[in-house]
């Protein structure tokens, strides 16, 4: 009496599916890896090439605080014509 065959075809793909879930698992890392590195080299790249130099040109142009003294820029008082009350200015006008 000879033995039966075993399918072995059945185990097989059960062992080729465990083997792809395992390389799946492993890529999942690897690119998990990945783009957190890639996240912090693109964002510090953006800071370094746009936030960078536009901060420094607000602070080197710009005075936010109004810390430093500026002319008077607008309206101007004038000076009195020494003792003109304002209907006689008024008067003067037409």
């Amino acid at each position: 009496m000879s033995k039966p065959e075993k399918n072995t075809n059945g185990n097989n793909a059960a062992e080729k599916l465990g083997f792809f879930k395992r390389l799946w698992e492993g890529w999942k890392k690897i690119a998990r890896v990945i783009g957190d590195f890639n996240a912090r080299v693109i964002l510090t790249v953006f800071y370094f090439i746009l936030l960078c130099p536009f901060a420094l040109m607000l602070k080197l142009f710009t005075d936010p605080l109004e810390i430093k003294k500026k002319e008077h820029v607008g309206w101007h008082d004038k000076e009195e014509d020494g003792e003109i009350t304002p209907l006689e200015k008024a008067r003067k006008q037409s």
